[in-house]
């Protein structure tokens, strides 16, 4: 693979694709391994090209700067064991 132009980082660039993969490739090869992808969106055709050509995805995507802070994963975890349920306090028969 080439390695990916120098583009300024910290900008935003649009990109319009044809599929999923496209767009994977393209991004890799414009501006590298780093790029974070913001949003992805459908697009259909205007007129009659909406129905003569198959929709196409808009991807914005982010090349973040060196100073940039980044934001860590998020890393879900399931709890081991639910806490048990608190035990029913059994009534003492009143005394008349």
């Amino acid at each position: 693979m080439t390695s990916p132009a120098k583009l300024p980082a910290g900008k935003r660039y649009r990109f319009v694709v044809s599929s999923a993969d496209e767009a994977a490739t393209a991004i890799r090869e414009k501006l590298g391994e780093k790029a974070k992808v913001l949003s992805v969106r459908q697009i259909e055709g205007e007129g009659l090209a909406r129905f003569l050509r198959a929709p196409k995805l808009e991807i914005i995507a982010h090349l973040p700067s060196e100073e940039e802070p980044v934001a860590p994963a998020i890393e879900f975890r399931l709890p081991e064991d639910p806490p048990p349920a608190p035990a029913a306090k059994e009534k003492s028969p009143e005394a008349p």
